[in-house]
């Protein structure tokens, strides 16, 4: 059974290669070599690129277990796929536990039973609320280049809650852009 998703994986991952290379190659051929050609292969090649560095960090993101008294995170070192392997149609399989969202396909985390959930809830609030959130479970630690008088809140009580896996500091939300 091993040796047949092995083989099944080769098959996809060459589709997916040959798919890649058909598409720029067509690229390529239909846009004519004036500057605006070159500048339109320019433009596809970084959009490849981007989407690739998207994947690919999503796929080696840590989720977030916890911070250190200086700020700094660290996470769990079980990757996305290994995350997957844990959940089934009833939510998470015997002997774990649901611990928040995962990603933005609204798949649980599921945790072995005997451990802490990691960070599923994150907020940047000013520092009068604090009383507020250490009722409400939340931890905070501090965090480079926040504002004065503000300060960085943490929980890992929210069942529901979008489980953390990087920090983007940002006045607007991030957005991938196109023509």
């Amino acid at each position: 059974m091993a040796e047949k998703k092995k083989i099944v994986s080769f098959i996809l991952i060459l589709v997916c290669h040959v798919s890649i290379i058909a598409i720029l190659a067509v690229i390529i051929n239909k846009s004519n070599q004036t500057e605006n050609g070159k500048f339109e292969i320019i433009y596809y090649f970084s959009k490849i690129i981007t989407i690739k560095n998207i994947v690919s960090n999503n796929h080696n993101s840590e989720v977030i277990n916890d911070f250190t008294s200086t700020g700094e995170a660290s996470g769990l070192t079980t990757s996305y796929k290994g995350y997957l392997k844990l959940i089934d149609k009833d939510g998470c399989i015997q002997g774990y536990k649901p611990c928040g969202i995962l990603d933005t396909l609204g798949h649980k985390l599921c945790i072995d039973e005997i451990f802490e959930c990691p960070i599923n809830s994150m907020k940047v609030d000013a520092i009068q609320r604090t009383d507020n959130y250490v009722a409400k479970n939340y931890l905070y630690a501090p965090l480079s280049n926040t504002t004065n008088n503000y300060r960085f809140f943490f929980s890992k009580s929210y069942e529901e809650g979008n489980v953390g896996v990087i920090i983007v500091k940002s006045k607007d939300d991030p957005t991938y852009l196109t023509n």
